[in-house]
């Protein structure tokens, strides 16, 4: 397309900038995108969270029912909105090397050596999804097939709207 039919962006507003290597980035994309609903009335919920404070960098998403969270060291503070079409964008073209990410109150640029990709930030408050987790000394490890293969299970004898009921007792998990 002819570029001229789009806006110059202008790096030189006031901001914020941050270097993250591209397979940590797509990575942790990769690991909360499932989260982020496809569509809906609320535009802070349909977006990516990234939420840099207390020695971590945050990727959340959230869609009322699921809230996916993972985290890399990084100091810095500053809270980021990414719309879900950008980050499925950044996730397709193939990023490597390092990513510069320069961002202000309105929009965000992903730069690489091949690629810059500019995009509006969603406006709002994100949900507080670090109260949704408590740290308890309980540490529980289950082989993952073996899980799948019971939920399947405990699936089978419910109906669709039933969620499925985990109770820990000893060394033991029921479904």
């Amino acid at each position: 397309m002819d570029p001229v039919q789009f806006p110059i962006p202008s790096r030189e507003e006031e901001g914020s900038m941050l270097t993250i290597n591209a397979e940590i980035l797509l990575q942790s994309m990769k690991r909360v995108f499932y989260a982020v609903p496809a569509q809906g009335a609320n535009a802070v919920m349909a977006s990516m969270c990234l939420q840099a404070g207390d020695g971590n960098l945050n990727f959340v998403g959230l869609d009322g029912h699921v809230l996916a969270w993972d985290k890399v060291d990084y100091d810095g503070k500053f809270e980021l909105l990414i719309p879900k079409g950008t980050v499925e964008k950044l996730k397709s073209i193939g990023l490597s090397g390092d990513v510069q990410i320069r961002h202000n109150k309105t929009g965000a640029v992903f730069i690489t050596d091949e690629f810059e990709v500019y995009t509006r930030l969603v406006h709002g408050n994100y949900f507080k999804y670090q109260t949704m987790f408590k740290e308890l000394p309980l540490h529980t490890l289950v082989s993952r097939m073996e899980l799948l293969d019971a939920i399947t299970r405990a699936k089978m004898c419910t109906e669709e709207r039933h969620p499925v009921k985990f109770e820990l007792q000893g060394s033991s998990l029921r479904l």
